[in-house]
């Protein structure tokens, strides 16, 4: 596939690269890739990243790459409308960090930049629902802290398959998400020496108290007045 093999051509990746990533993130960083360089449209990409799916099936030994991944991805980049009219247009993710883009440090930041942050972060999630971000178990996550790549897990519903959201990442560091999902999880582990196991985790109400799902707001860019962002 000529677009495959532009793709690991830009990325300078060799088939060994290839072979030592898991499948969610060769899926997602080629769709991302699809539509935020190649400005392709959703159907294509769609219909490329089924090629895909054929193309690393056999390589991988496996039967079938996950459709789970597939399909989020794809919904991701169909449905890119959003609440927020500051951040109305989201076909290039980098969009999505014009505010922060030249802030200082994750650890430099006020609670409201790190609000805006996070709210970036959520979007970049496949732009999901807040009640569907509480139910995000980091536990079975898929967390790599040595690469700082993840791919964060929503546990199935009765018979539905396990949704997996893929944090992806952009070329720039200082306005990557994944820079501000590992500085938060490190605060996490370090303040109460173990991991957080839920995403709504990352939200605290002023007396330190785990925030309360429904005052968490999505038409506010995901602030509410009686809940922020758990800072040190």
């Amino acid at each position: 596939m000529d677009e495959f093999d532009d793709w690991m051509k830009e990325k300078n990746y060799t088939i060994q690269d290839i072979m030592n990533q898991k499948i969610p993130f060769i899926h997602t960083e080629f769709m991302t890739w699809l539509t935020r360089t190649r400005k392709t449209k959703p159907s294509s990409a769609k219909y490329h990243a089924s090629i895909l799916n054929k193309m690393l099936s056999p390589i991988f030994g496996t039967v079938q790459v996950s459709t789970t991944v597939q399909r989020l991805t794809t919904h991701a980049i169909s449905n890119h409308q959003i609440n927020n009219p500051r951040y109305g247009s989201t076909w290039d993710i980098n969009q999505l960090f014009e505010y922060w883009r030249e802030r200082p440090e994750s650890n430099l930041l006020s609670n409201e930049e790190l609000q805006t942050k996070l709210a970036s972060l959520l979007m970049s999630l496949c732009f999901v629902r807040m009640e569907e971000m509480a139910n995000i178990d980091l536990s079975v996550s898929i967390i790599d802290d040595q690469e700082q790549r993840a791919a964060v897990c929503i546990p199935p519903k009765q018979s539905v398959q396990r949704e997996r959201y893929n944090v992806r990442k952009t070329e720039e560091p200082k306005v990557c998400p994944t820079e501000t999902f590992f500085v938060w999880l490190t605060r996490l582990r370090d303040h109460f020496q173990q991991s957080p196991t839920n995403f709504i985790h990352l939200f605290w109400t002023e007396n330190w108290k785990q925030a309360d799902q429904k005052y968490i707001s999505t038409h506010e860019g995901f602030r509410s007045v009686p809940t922020t962002l758990f800072l040190f």
